[in-house]
């Protein structure tokens, strides 16, 4: 941008507000390398939005790596890519966002690790660690924070025995603190299948575990593919067709990416037996393919295909993957979304209390929706400690952050609160309490009618405003229909009310009246669970 340019520019053409920045920082003009301006704040709130990852497709998986990631978004005047911390005052031309070696990172990610579920398909494929470190770089001895990928516990398929214990330090990382927001990149050593990894990391507000991002990897290249071929014939580009359409990234006879994010998987060849197998993470074969290895040595050309049949369950329909590459050097770079399918959590000693069941009082009681403790679950304390929502699922990241950038609180407390017999009024004040409104909305109006033994919601609604000063509240939900919340411990519930009382709990909920059959519904899942001796239907989260 010219000095010119930057001078003259006294307003956000976004917000349209005057940037002189000098009393509010939010409003300084930063530019991007394309040297379209805008104000901080109005490129916090684009480039810090959460969506979900698009469908990619083979028309458009080459721009899928800047849907849904923080920090990476398109310039709004020319569309060129833009990387929050890339972006420059026009003014001072400093950089306004620090280097993480520059400033250190917050308390609660001092010594912190983060892991996958130990049950799930991606166990020991590492780890996230925040320590201490006593290395710049450049040998003084500088105590920094080092932020670093175990995979010391890795997972074994496709690496050299020398990579098996392995730890990858993220180099030039940054930290945006409001959005709890860390970005970096890895740079792995040769004969790996990757090159080097961009990452991008948004942390849940209270640090629990890491509610959104990307991993970007960038291929190893190789100078002479003819060679790389002979030992890896299925690499490149596919597209897999069956009852959906998807794009595969196969780099060293690895299944690197979906589009969904799934976990890698290993191609295994048979060659004497002229035939190919797919090996999932715990290397159990997924589904087998027939291919003439005698006749085609380099494996199948482009345009060419593959047919799998499912090992375990024929009854499955076949798919097929039609290769569109075989050049190592045309393989795109790999996205991997973290979020919900790829979900990081902290470890941690602390043990958490599962709800509790009163029937006298909505005091102690927990409500939750979708059977799921911490997805906007309301709490009641007591009387002094009042109430609050709860955010502290994962499942909540699937939502969009606060209308400044900042991940949703973990714990956001009701004010105004009123509680006579089953009815409760209260308010969730966005604006008071945090600055900003979420969607939009500066307060939330709360009315609730319980049933007289606290089993769930019986009726009510939500309404919300506005931040104008003008701004009339506006019915928003309502109980029963968009909103059905039953009580976490119904469990407990049923066992107090004994079996012939918890029966024909739905009945008199029903003849209370205002009680949906939507809400009904839910209480007779968990009666029938009770009663069957099935597994817990509801999450606590814990």
């Amino acid at each position: 941008m010219s000095e010119a340019n930057s001078s003259q520019a006294e307003s956000c053409p976004i917000c349209l507000e005057e940037c002189n920045g000098q009393n509010d920082p939010q409003k300084r003009l930063l530019a991007p390398p394309c040297g379209h301006a805008a104000c901080r704040s109005c490129f916090e709130q684009s480039l810090l939005k959460h969506s979900r990852p698009m469908h990619v497709t083979p028309s458009n998986q080459h721009s899928r790596d800047l849907i849904g990631v923080p920090t990476l978004g398109l310039c709004s005047i020319c569309r060129a890519k833009v990387y929050l911390f890339d972006l420059v005052d026009c003014e001072t031309k400093e950089v306004p966002f620090k280097k993480v070696s520059a400033f250190p990172l917050p308390n609660d990610l001092v010594n912190a690790v983060f892991s996958k579920p130990e049950d799930g398909m991606d166990r020991g494929c590492g780890n996230w660690c925040f320590g201490k470190g006593v290395d710049d770089g450049k040998g003084n001895g500088i105590e920094r924070e080092a932020i670093y990928y175990d995979l010391s516990q890795g997972d074994e398929r496709g690496l050299p025995e020398s990579h098996l214990k392995m730890t990858l330090p993220v180099q030039a990382a940054h930290f945006h603190a409001s959005s709890r927001t860390l970005a970096g990149h890895m740079v792995y050593p040769s004969g790996y299948q990757y090159e080097k990894t961009n990452i991008y990391l948004s942390f849940s507000a209270d640090y629990s575990y890491i509610r959104s991002g990307m991993y970007h990897h960038v291929p190893a290249r190789f100078n002479s593919p003819e060679h790389f071929r002979r030992h890896y014939p299925l690499d490149g580009l596919w597209e897999s067709i069956g009852t959906t359409r998807s794009v595969i990234v196969v780099v060293k006879g690895m299944v690197a990416s979906f589009d969904d994010g799934t976990p890698d998987f290993l191609l295994k060849m048979y060659r004497e037996e002229n035939a190919i197998e797919c090996i999932d993470a715990n290397g159990e074969p997924l589904f087998r393919s027939s291919f003439d290895w005698t006749g085609k040595p380099m494996g199948p050309n482009v345009g060419e295909f593959i047919v799998w049949n499912f090992i375990d369950y024929h009854q499955l329909p076949h798919r097929r993957w039609v290769r569109k590459t075989v050049d190592v050097s045309e393989v795109p770079n790999v996205v991997v979304y973290i979020g919900r399918g790829l979900l990081y959590r902290r470890i941690s000693n602390e043990l958490r209390e599962p709800p509790t069941y009163k029937s006298d009082s909505v005091w102690g009681n927990v409500f939750c929706q979708n059977f799921t403790v911490g997805l906007a679950s309301y709490h009641f304390i007591s009387p002094g400690d009042g109430v609050y929502i709860s955010y502290e699922h994962p499942a909540a990241a699937d939502w969009p952050p606060l209308d400044n950038g900042a991940p949703i609180p973990c714990r956001v407390p009701f004010r105004n609160i009123q509680v006579n017999g089953t009815s409760f009024r209260g308010s969730i004040t966005w604006q008071q309490d945090y600055g900003t409104t979420w969607q939009g909305s500066a307060e939330w109006t709360y009315r609730i009618e319980f049933d007289r033994e606290f089993t769930c919601i019986l009726s009510g609604e939500v309404h919300s405003r506005g931040p104008h000063v003008m701004s009339m509240p506006e019915e928003m939900s309502r109980y029963g229909e968009s909103l059905v919340y039953i009580n976490a411990a119904l469990d407990k519930a049923i066992e107090h009310l004994g079996k012939e009382s918890s029966i024909s709990l739905p009945k008199r909920l029903l003849e209370q009246g205002g009680s949906a059959r939507t809400t009904v519904n839910d209480v007779r899942h968990i009666l029938a669970a009770v009663h069957t001796g099935f597994p817990p239907v509801i999450d606590l989260n814990m």
